[in-house]
């Protein structure tokens, strides 16, 4: 078994939160919200980068269109893989990398609807620039990645407008709780093993949604369902490479 250490130095505020996620069960759709230079597509790349090579499970990305994916999503998962230094674990092929432990990466394009009836396999979904998307292939990717405990849709966009699905249809039919957006003591120097400071793990704002009432459709009787939405809300002050980490030491602000 392969056990590597990575410095704290690699990853912006948003990861931890976005790992964190990742591994509680009860969540079903994590929802990383955020402006221009966020750091969103970078921390969730890495996490799901760590998430395969720890052998967690496969992954599936799409945008709506395919041709976009080349000169974006996919090249920066192949930056990360050379910053994390997985590169040798890990074997990019067209529209696919996949690790040697079995697990793997594949990317896609929903513009054929077709591609949404091969979604089998994969315990998470990341949809891309998610508001390029329709309100029916989130309804039909949720369809799909069923039948197993601990399967995820991670949701990457800019706000764009009052009228996106992603608000109407899903965050303002939910009722919220605050939750901390930062997490001391959870986040640590790999070296020391101390906690590092707040600033190393605060995002602009976090939430779940509440737990609901929902029916059972096979008992017929009203159970309570737990909390299974999470939003992260960043900014580009989140973004050590936008404004410089908080000792000044590393990042780089622009």
């Amino acid at each position: 078994m392969i056990e590597m250490v990575f410095s704290h130095k690699l990853f912006n505020p948003l990861f931890w939160h976005i790992r964190k996620a990742m591994h509680d069960k009860n969540i079903r759709y994590i929802i990383n919200r955020g402006g221009s230079s966020s750091g969103k597509s970078v921390s969730t790349t890495q996490a799901v980068l760590l998430s395969v090579f720890s052998c967690e499970g496969s992954a599936l990305v799409v945008r709506k269109v395919g041709a976009s994916l080349r000169n974006t999503v996919y090249e920066e998962f192949k930056t990360q893989l050379k910053a994390l230094q997985l590169s040798q674990f890990f074997v990019p092929k067209e529209n696919n990398i996949t690790c040697v432990n079995g697990c793997k990466i594949d990317f896609t394009g929903l513009d054929d609807p077709e591609k949404i009836k091969s979604i089998t396999g994969y315990r998470w979904i990341v949809m891309e620039e998610a508001t390029e998307f329709e309100y029916e292939d989130f309804t039909q990717i949720r369809f799909r990645l069923r039948g197993k405990e601990g399967l995820q849709i991670i949701c990457n966009f800019n706000p764009v407008s009052e009228d996106s699905w992603i608000k109407t249809k899903i965050l303002d039919t939910y009722e919220w709780d605050d939750l901390p957006n930062e997490l001391y003591g959870e986040v640590k120097n790999p070296l020391t093993k101390s906690s590092l400071p707040k600033a190393y793990s605060t995002i602009l704002g976090k939430r779940g949604c509440k737990p609901r009432m929902i029916a059972n459709e096979r008992t017929g009787k009203m159970e309570k369902y737990p909390s299974d939405t999470i939003e992260l809300h960043s900014s580009y002050k989140n973004n050590f490479w936008v404004v410089g980490s908080p000792d000044g030491k590393y990042g780089y602000y622009d």
